[in-house]
């Protein structure tokens, strides 16, 4: 079971609470809860363009480290691997020893192909970083 995205960032979800104002949340029907946990009045919610700003700042920080993480693989070079990646190859090859004797290297275009799709995701999310 996962919790809401509000109890990632660094402003948890306040019970009965406006995460905004930080006044008592009424049940009149002049706010409400957005699918992260976190609750507004209607007129925060507005104000803050109707967005939870909370989670945003907690996806903008995300989307960046992962931006710098790809920008520092691609400064690296193809061949040369970053300190995750090292430790994640080394874990994948203790647990697929077989699968790897049996499958072959990655042609250039497959390759190409394959950084493509990396680049074609990575403009996506950062043109849909607002819409979050």
């Amino acid at each position: 079971m996962c919790l809401p995205t509000g109890y990632s960032t660094g402003i948890p979800p306040s019970p009965d609470l406006c995460d905004d104002c930080f006044e008592l949340l009424n049940e009149n029907g002049r706010g409400t809860v957005l699918i992260c946990g976190h609750g507004f009045y209607w007129h925060c919610y507005n104000k803050m363009e109707f967005g939870c700003r909370h989670c945003r700042e907690y996806y903008k920080i995300g989307i960046n480290k992962n931006v710098n993480s790809f920008l520092e693989r691609l400064e690296k070079g193809a061949d040369t691997l970053t300190k995750d990646e090292e430790e994640f190859q080394n874990s994948e090859e203790s647990q697929d020893s077989e699968e790897s004797q049996d499958s072959g290297e990655m042609t250039e275009l497959e390759k190409n192909i394959q950084k493509e799709k990396i680049e074609i995701n990575l403009q996506n999310a950062l043109n849909n970083i607002d819409k979050w």
